[in-house]
This record gives structure tokens, C-alpha cells and sequence, in this order.
């Protein structure tokens, strides 16, 4: 049997608030399932993001984002030098008009960084290593897998965002007590 212990809850900055956005789009042909357009999304989505911090960032958007609820498109945010991932999901449809929320990424190293810096506090030292194979998008439930070194020993990790508020995310960490 598998179990985990908790580690301190975590209130982490990120780099972009998270906010949402309306567009009234095209429908992909009569009858067909809206979409926002790569152009019209990456236009949308610095809008957004430039009443919440005050400049319009450079945004790049892999394609297109499909009017269904759920549905997502990770977009690279440019502010003031800084690349940021950001997740666009669809939160609703209602007919041509799809509401969608952008959802601000916190880099895989910062996570490593901030879980590092938790288990030092809770047992008094530091894991050699964390290890995250991902970014862990702030929105609540969403889950990051991990992996802690400490000597030869390897334990899992795993994330899990609570709270979004702002700029914020809040997380918790479980360690697994077996050792992999």
C-alpha cells in the first residue's frame, strides 16, 4: 500500500494572473464547431493579460483553439524579456461565442525549487534533488508528478494546486513514504 505524508502548503507567485476572455468566432463551416483563430487568440489573450499588468505582452500561439469546453491551447507569453507558458481553456460555449480562461504556468524549475524549499523547512534539510518533467498550470486540481533525490534513495512527489487568486497559486506536496 502506497501512502503520503503532507508537506506545508505553498503559496507561489506566478508570473501572469490568470484571467478569461470572450471572443465571437467563426464557425468551422455551417453548423461546424467554433473556433478561435491562432492570430485572434494571441490577440485576445495579450488584451487580457495587459489590463492585469499594465503592458500588452508578445503572444504565440501554436494553433488555433477548438470551441469545446475543456479544450486548451498552451501559448508562450513574452513580458519584459521573460518567456511564459500560459494555458487557454475553453470554460464555456454558447453558440459562436467561447469563454475561455488563461490560466498562468509556474516553470517546472521554479516547482522544483519551491517543493525543495518546503521539505527543507518541514524535516530540516534539503533533498539533493527535485526533479519535475513538467510546468504545473495554475488551476485548481491539477496535479504534477515529481520525483525527490535524497541520496540513493527516490520517493515520488506529487503537486497538486488547491487555490488560484490573482497572481497566486496555492499547492500542496505529498511525498510517498516508499521508497522507489
Amino acid at each position: 500500500m502506497r501512502r503520503s505524508r503532507p508537506a506545508p502548503r505553498s503559496r507561489t507567485p506566478l508570473l501572469l494572473p490568470a484571467g478569461t476572455g470572450l471572443a465571437a468566432l467563426l464557425l468551422a463551416g455551417c453548423g461546424g464547431t467554433p473556433v478561435v483563430e491562432r492570430a485572434d487568440l494571441e490577440r485576445d489573450v495579450a488584451q487580457t493579460l495587459a489590463g492585469q499588468v499594465g503592458t500588452e505582452p508578445e503572444v504565440s500561439c501554436p494553433e488555433d483553439l477548438t470551441g469545446t469546453v475543456e479544450e486548451s491551447v498552451r501559448c508562450e507569453v513574452t513580458l519584459d524579456g521573460d518567456q511564459v507558458p500560459v494555458e487557454v481553456v475553453v470554460t464555456e460555449v454558447d453558440g459562436s461565442d467561447i469563454a475561455y480562461e488563461v490560466a498562468p504556468t509556474l516553470l517546472g524549475s521554479s516547482v522544483e525549487e519551491q517543493v525543495s524549499a518546503r521539505l527543507a523547512e518541514q524535516v530540516g534539510v534539503a533533498p539533493d534533488d527535485v526533479s519535475c518533467p513538467a510546468d504545473l498550470v495554475g488551476r485548481v486540481g491539477e496535479e504534477l508528478r515529481c520525483v525527490l533525490t535524497a541520496g540513493s534513495d527516490e520517493l515520488g512527489v506529487t503537486v497538486t494546486v488547491t487555490e488560484v487568486d490573482g497572481a497566486e497559486v496555492e499547492f500542496d506536496v505529498q511525498v510517498d513514504e516508499e521508497i522507489s
